[in-house]
């Protein structure tokens, strides 16, 4: 590898957390791997791959489909495919602050990559940002205004 990639920090605690310590190893190799990895972007919301995923971790796509499950169960991610996002990923991040207006352009930079799912909305309100596009589609099919 000539590139180091992009350096990553997660805050020691997360492995004395006794929900982190409840997850089978599997669903914590995944979140790691999640969080740790050149997709991630900025914003810990990003297009996955199962075979990327497989690579990166070792484990099977049942164990990954599987690892998924516990994640989503235990509130670690939110996932709709092809796009997964590690929750709280971007709160607790020691190196990305959304309030930094150079930060927060990276992070709707990223946004603007991403398919028009729900997902996406979904983490523009949890982080009270304005949505990348002039519409999204609701689950019906109708546009919606991205205005507030």
């Amino acid at each position: 590898m000539s590139s180091r990639g992009v350096y990553r920090a997660i805050f020691s605690v997360l492995f004395d957390d006794l929900d982190y310590q409840r997850l089978s190893p599997a669903a914590r190799l995944t979140l790691l791997t999640l969080r740790q990895c050149r997709e991630a972007g900025p914003a810990a919301i990003f297009l996955y791959t199962w075979e990327a995923l497989g690579r990166q971790t070792g484990l099977t796509r049942v164990q990954l489909v599987r690892s998924f499950h516990d994640l989503e169960e235990g509130r670690w991610i939110v996932h709709e495919a092809p796009v997964v996002w590690i929750r709280n990923g971007l709160r607790y991040d020691p190196w990305i602050a959304i309030s930094n207006p150079k930060h927060r352009a990276a992070v709707i930079d990223a946004l603007e990559r991403l398919p028009r799912l729900h997902i996406v909305r979904s983490f523009c309100d949890h982080y009270k940002i304005s949505y990348p596009w002039a519409w999204l589609s609701d689950t019906h099919g109708q546009s919606v205004s991205s205005d507030k």
